[in-house]
């Protein structure tokens, strides 16, 4: 199967102005006649969880925490 042109430059064009994140094309086939749905996601990191000065479930502190659980014999 070859995607259309004009479905895979809307594809392209929803990189625009996106930094981080994800975009999804998936077909759907029904019958063998394809529809197209094209989905887009936007991460945003807060300042405060990339530093790791917020609560202890912070981005840099996650592994800290997991290690202690570990030692404890809660996370198996």
């Amino acid at each position: 199967m070859k995607i259309p042109n004009d479905v895979l430059s809307i594809f392209e064009a929803e990189t625009d102005g996106l930094d981080f994140g994800e975009i999804t094309l998936t077909v759907h086939l029904r019958d063998g006649n394809p529809r197209y749905t094209i989905g887009r996601e936007r991460s945003i990191f807060s300042p405060t969880l990339t530093k790791g000065v917020a609560d202890s479930y912070t981005t840099t502190n996650y592994r800290d925490h997991l290690d202690g659980m570990r030692n404890r014999g809660e996370n198996k």
